[in-house]
């Protein structure tokens, strides 16, 4: 029975990391993803899982046969993994939503109810069980919840390089189907050290059937519902491939003679024939801008078609930059072999990079999200001028209109600019051309560059061309044009430079996929823009004076207690998203990395309730131990804004410090021995780590940047010293 128990404890724990990893790859590749994406994804799971756990912590605690209710619990997430995934595949046509085709805010928050609800739900309705399990297998242990909460650390630990593995080697069905075998196992370990009672048989019965169809589906049934479950994601397309990288789902469609490559149901690439517009346009502009380009660095955008355009040029070598070496393979047949295909982030490739180019060429997504943001930061411009020589040129597009521009389009544009120019200053220039993609150009640019000078370079190297002509080129010049874009931009000049520490490039992103998919949306994201730092730190001040006039009437006295768990779940969620942000700043996009940052935490969560754990801590002394570690978190918080532009290697320790402080102030409210099951304090923990995962990523991050929200972070934790303190003093 010990065994049983510490194995469930672990494996709830391992069970939840695996899910919202998988969830989420399963979401963006069919929502076309971004932070605001994933971070309602997270909340949701943890404000699911923390209700659940709030309302039956009670229960648990009165429960005659809380072995049954584990073993129900995991009978049904075992049934339930298989079809969720199955679900949110078929969603978007069963709402009427091509695959190719963004999904709104609704459609999200539908396939979140269907899908991630009852797996949260239930997983939040295990812990007070397992708590009550291994409290019951040892009675006089004062810290059974906190050696619970330790266990199930372990299992987001073990969980970590697993599921780095899934991504590679498994698909989605093949993942489940292992997940709710180990969960059948759970339930039947338990259930077999005391199946006294027709219900416990019944269960025992259930298991062992459901574990053993788990089993063996993996021999040949999970090819069939893969099979099924991507033909209804993809209806009424030709899907000749569909496989998950490290980086990101790929789908290769077939319609009659043309091909068509999808990453995260975003199409980047088809043939025969490509998007010879775009592609001309982002080749023929700046190379005939340069007068004698020899060495061309290509970032992303290979679907295009530019590589073979930019080939026409007596080039001495072309670079081509693609993080994902799945996503080349694919294309292979496509890129000519005189192009030097490099599998390696931008950010650290030009870091490392020694050579110089004479023309850098880059074509990323729209900003929507963190990691593609810091392509368009003045930190990754300088790096660009950095790479390029003197007289380089550096080219890039992004989404734009010739006749109309959306508030938020005008402020990204605003914001890129200004970041460009600081990059850029004097002697160089920049320029921005006007189209439905705007075409922006940086470095020592020719005085008399125009329509007419590219024109006459066009035919003097006898250059074809099947789009770009000399109408096209004189439509991007036209002086009328550029004054209207200039006139349209100029209203918001006071906007700054989009930037590592102020991703408001990702914001406003966001703000226009918002306004463009989600409407509904718009206004909330307009008001997000109105929060002054000023108000969140008033906002925290006047929360703690309501506080302390709580307590000091005596109507909550467990309210610091409470308050203290609930700031740490956020602060801890809130510094976690500040590491892997500062990380992705400093050392580039390196997934597995990113989920061993997440290890680190764990790691210290279950190092930190151990210590406690083994510690004999008298009541009286609880509140002097909790405001200790509220100073660590507040030390932190100081820390890491005087450690952005350090190596990101030390964002680890930093991960790994912040789950100790959390783990052990965890561990040390448990001590209170009128919470015996541990839910209130879990859901509290919890509840924090959900807000943070909206409220950080879409709020505090992009429009105060990482400075004053590790300012508001520490504030927090000030109040909260308050409040406990008050305690003291009563």
């Amino acid at each position: 029975m010990p065994i049983a128990v510490n194995y469930a404890l672990v494996l709830m724990g391992f069970t939840s990391l695996i899910t919202q990893v998988l969830f989420i790859r399963e979401f963006m590749a069919g929502f076309l993803g971004n932070e605001l994406i994933i971070g309602i994804i997270l909340g949701c799971w943890i404000i699911f899982e923390a209700y659940a756990s709030r309302i039956f912590a009670k229960k648990a605690s009165n429960a005659k046969s809380p072995q049954n209710i584990y073993a129900i619990c995991q009978l049904l997430i075992a049934c339930l993994l298989p079809l969720a995934i199955f679900t949110l595949r078929a969603i978007k046509p069963i709402l009427g939503i091509m695959p190719q085709e963004t999904a709104g805010i609704l459609a999200l928050f539908t396939g979140i109810m269907l899908t991630l609800f009852p797996l949260s739900f239930l997983d939040g309705i295990q812990f007070p069980f397992s708590c009550r399990l291994y409290a019951n297998l040892y009675p006089d242990n004062a810290n059974s919840n906190s050696r619970a909460y330790i266990l199930e650390a372990c299992g987001f630990i073990i969980a970590a390089p697993l599921a780095y593995l899934a991504f590679i080697h498994l698909n989605s069905f093949q993942t489940v189907f292992i997940l709710s075998f180990l969960n059948c196992l759970s339930g039947i370990s338990i259930l077999s050290k005391d199946k006294d009672g027709r219900l416990s048989k019944i269960l025992l019965f259930l298991l062992i059937v459901t574990g053993t169809f788990s089993l063996t589906a993996q021999f040949g049934l999970e090819k069939r519902l893969q099979k099924i479950s991507v033909a209804a994601q993809w209806k009424k397309n030709n899907v000749i491939l569909y496989q998950n990288s490290l980086y990101s789902n790929l789908t290769v469609t077939k319609s009659g003679e043309q091909f068509t490559v999808y990453v995260n149901s975003n199409p980047i690439s088809s043939w025969p024939i490509p998007d010879l517009i775009t592609a001309e346009e982002m080749a023929h502009i700046p190379l005939l801008s340069h007068i004698f380009p020899k060495d061309v660095l290509v970032i992303g955008g290979a679907g295009t078609g530019i590589l073979n355009e930019i080939l026409k040029y007596p080039v001495n070598k072309v670079s081509y930059l693609e993080l994902d070496p799945a996503l080349t393979k694919i294309l292979k047949g496509l890129i000519d072999k005189r192009i030097e295909i490099i599998n390696i982030d931008a950010t650290s490739f030009l870091k490392q990079q020694k050579n110089k180019f004479d023309v850098i060429i880059m074509q990323m997504p729209f900003p929507t999200s963190i990691q593609i943001n810091r392509f368009y930061t003045k930190e990754f411009f300088k790096n660009i001028k950095q790479s390029l020589v003197p007289s380089g040129i550096f080219a890039f597009n992004i989404t734009g209109s010739s006749s109309y521009l959306t508030v938020p389009l005008k402020k990204l544009n605003v914001s890129i600019n200004h970041a460009l120019i600081e990059a850029f200053p004097k002697p160089s220039s920049t320029i921005t051309l006007l189209g439905e993609q705007f075409i922006y150009l940086a470095g020592r640019l020719p005085k008399n560059l125009g329509a007419q000078m590219l024109f006459e370079r066009l035919k003097d190297q006898n250059i074809t061309t099947s789009f770009l002509g000399k109408r096209e080129l004189e439509q991007r010049w036209n002086p009328e044009r550029l004054e209207w874009l200039n006139n349209e931009l100029s209203e918001y000049s006071f906007i700054r430079a989009n930037s590592t520490s102020y991703s408001q490039g990702m914001f406003y992103g966001l703000q226009y996929w918002c306004q463009k998919f989600s409407p509904q949306w718009n206004k909330i994201f307009k008001a997000f823009e109105m929060i002054k730092f000023s108000c969140l730190f008033g906002m925290i001040i006047i929360f703690g004076l309501i506080g302390i006039i709580i307590v000091r009437r005596n109507n909550f006295k467990n309210f610091p207690l409470l308050n203290c768990i609930l700031t740490t779940g956020f602060t801890g969620m809130s510094l976690q998203l500040v590491f892997t942000y500062a990380y992705q700043a400093i050392s580039g996009y390196i997934f597995s990395r990113m989920i061993f940052l997440s290890a680190s935490f764990m790691a210290g969560l279950a190092i930190g309730s151990w210590l406690i754990s083994k510690k004999v801590i008298e009541e009286k002394n609880l509140i002097n131990e909790l405001i200790k570690r509220e100073i660590g978190l507040i030390a932190l918080c100081i820390i890491t804004m005087l450690s952005l532009n350090i190596t990101g290697l030390l964002f680890f320790i930093f991960s790994f410090l912040c789950g100790i402080i959390v783990g052990e102030e965890f561990a040390l409210v448990n001590i209170n021995k009128e919470v015996r099951v541990g839910g209130i304090f879990y859901a509290a923990d919890l509840t924090g780590a959900a807000i943070s995962a909206f409220v950080t990523t879409v709020i505090l991050l992009p429009v105060l940047g990482i400075v004053k929200t590790c300012i508001l972070l520490l504030t927090l934790k000030i109040v909260s010293i308050i409040l406990l303190n008050s305690i003291r003093r009563e």
